[in-house]
């Protein structure tokens, strides 16, 4: 199991600091693998010190992150935590996942 973020980011990898940035995800799973019972997703705006759980929010059978980045901050880090019907975990970290920019 693991979850591939897919944010709409400019040439040099970055998003807007001090807006609402919606965050399209995936979760992909092996072929007959059980399916998704629990999927939690944290951010963090200061490289992991500290992490603020998000709502993954469904649009038909697209899921998706609407998270609101501070003006202040320069890196995004994610965090996701997926269980599935069988018990089975998986936590999957990624410190830099993307930089912000000054609003414009």
């Amino acid at each position: 199991m693991a979850v591939r973020y897919a944010p709409a980011l400019d040439a040099y990898n970055t998003a807007p600091a001090g807006r609402r940035f919606v965050v399209p995800l995936q979760i992909v799973t092996q072929t007959g693998a059980p399916r998704i019972r629990d999927l939690t997703i944290r951010v963090s705006y200061d490289a992991g010190r500290t992490w603020r759980t998000t709502t993954v929010s469904t649009d038909g059978s697209r899921r998706f992150l609407t998270l609101h980045h501070p003006a202040t901050a320069h890196m995004v880090a994610l965090r996701a935590h997926i269980v599935d019907t069988d018990g089975n975990t998986t936590t999957q970290t990624q410190i830099n996942a993307y930089a912000l920019r000054a609003p414009r």
